[in-house]
């Protein structure tokens, strides 16, 4: 799932789907920045800080049916965009098996 957390309305709903349908050795991946259309995202993802988002999916999926997921965090060295503003284009991914 790559950039589409941070829309879900029912992300608990959809994670207890997708461990059911999972294979034992299966894996669900997310992916996501620290980018999105603000105005699409709920509150809980609008709210939090990059760090609180981490923990959020963590959260859902460890208390849906997965494992303790991998958690993957990348940084980009900052760069300067067409606003002259510096940003490190952050990369999160969070990696979980079936328990």
């Amino acid at each position: 799932m790559v950039a589409a957390w941070q829309y879900l309305q029912y992300p608990e709903n959809l994670s207890r789907e997708i461990v059911r349908i999972l294979s034992n050795d299966g894996k669900f991946i997310i992916s996501f920045s620290n980018r999105a259309f603000w105005h699409k995202a709920p509150n809980i993802w609008t709210s939090s800080t990059e760090e609180e988002r981490i923990k959020y999916v963590r959260k859902v999926l460890i208390s849906n049916g997965f494992n303790e997921p991998r958690i993957i965090k990348k940084f980009n060295e900052p760069v300067q965009n067409i606003f002259n503003f510096f940003s490190k284009d952050p990369f999160y991914c969070l990696i979980a098996s079936k328990k």
